[in-house]
């Protein structure tokens, strides 16, 4: 009896542990060229993105983070929804069609 109670406690600490391990190698992409987002802004070469999730339709979500010290320019909102996300398409500046 005591060695299926070690057993079992070996197994979940093992499953605790690798399921920890998963949770801090958070993956990020670095970009190698500027790309576009669909609202006219620029992401430069080198910026770094927080995969965030994949979707069976076969595009990946990723997070940008910034900061900002001032209060200015911005408006604080609230929605009733608390994760409201409202994505940008990326593209690779070479694939557009510039017009003069």
């Amino acid at each position: 009896m005591l060695i299926i109670g070690l057993s079992i406690g070996a197994i979940l600490m093992s499953f605790i542990k690798n399921n920890k391990e998963e949770k801090q190698q958070t993956k990020y992409i670095e970009l190698k060229e500027e790309f576009s987002l669909n609202n006219g802004s620029v992401l430069k070469k080198g910026t770094m993105l927080k995969v965030d999730k994949s979707a069976s339709e076969g595009y990946t979500r990723y997070i940008l983070y910034v900061n900002y010290k001032s209060d200015e320019g911005i408006e604080p909102k609230t929605f009733e929804k608390e994760n409201l996300i409202k994505p940008y398409w990326l593209y690779r500046i070479d694939s557009l069609t510039i017009k003069n």
